[in-house]
């Protein structure tokens, strides 16, 4: 009883107030951050931006949304810099006074880090997305692992910029991340190879037109009418869906055409 008259003894008026001032005001401005994030996200059509990406799935799945979830954690952000910051000026041993310093400065780069992190996820999925579209009638079977390529290369960088934000030695991710480069090197070198037949195949096809729109014709288990002949592949369409062929295909299995 006594240890506890004497603590209170020690605390200051001023600095209970100022404490408490702090704790207010980390609450004031967790609350008012996180109205000016969701109303920048509405006017920014954030939300529509990370819609069908795997943190937006997730999002959903706890009940809330990704900008909920990016508010949230800045407003957690917030009240804890506002109780450590009235620990500190309370003097309170709680917790030594140099951790409490050394985390109040680290806050800022734990919030880069994860919005990288998040951003880097987001731009992920999204481009992932984009190049699955931009990819889904091509039937080149190695350029079909693209979007999942696209998808770590991304992230693995948002990692590194997060680590190195948190002041984490990235050495051995940077040597890694060499490596994965050089791995890219050689998948666009195979990729390419396949891309590269098929556009050669398609000038002679172009050139030589052994069959065009309009033609009835059958390449390997394919048979239906050509709908459009480009570059990279041939479409055919039949009773009831529309092939896409790569051209190299076409020259390797051979094409037969009603006459």
């Amino acid at each position: 009883m006594e240890e506890e008259i004497s603590f209170l003894e020690a605390i200051d008026l001023a600095d209970a107030a100022l404490a408490a001032a702090a704790v207010l005001g980390a609450i004031l401005l967790g609350y008012l951050a996180k109205r000016a994030i969701h109303r920048v996200a509405d006017s920014t059509g954030v939300d529509d931006f990370v819609r069908g990406t795997t943190f937006d799935r997730v999002a959903d799945s706890l009940g809330t949304s990704s900008v909920g979830i990016a508010a949230t954690t800045v407003a957690l952000l917030i009240y804890i810099s506002g109780v450590l910051v009235a620990l500190e000026v309370l003097g309170l041993t709680l917790v030594d006074e140099g951790v409490v310093t050394t985390l109040t400065a680290y806050l800022p780069n734990v919030f880069a880090a994860a919005f990288i992190l998040i951003f880097g996820v987001v731009v992920a999925d999204k481009l992932s997305i984009k190049v699955q579209e931009s990819l889904s009638e091509v039937r080149v079977s190695d350029v079909k692992a693209a979007p999942a390529v696209v998808r770590y290369s991304v992230i693995f960088v948002a990692l590194v910029m997060a680590l190195t934000q948190l002041q984490i030695s990235t050495t051995a991710l940077h040597i890694l991340l060499l490596a994965y480069v050089a791995a890219l090197v050689v998948f666009a070198a195979v990729g390419m190879r396949s891309v590269l037949s098929s556009t050669v195949a398609g000038l002679y096809i172009l050139t030589r037109q052994p069959y065009s729109i309009g033609d009835r014709v059958r390449v390997d288990d394919v048979e239906g009418v050509v709908q459009e002949i480009d570059l990279l592949a041939t479409h055919v369409e039949d009773d009831e869906r529309l092939h896409v062929v790569p051209n190299s295909e076409v020259l390797e299995e051979g094409v037969s055409r009603e006459v």
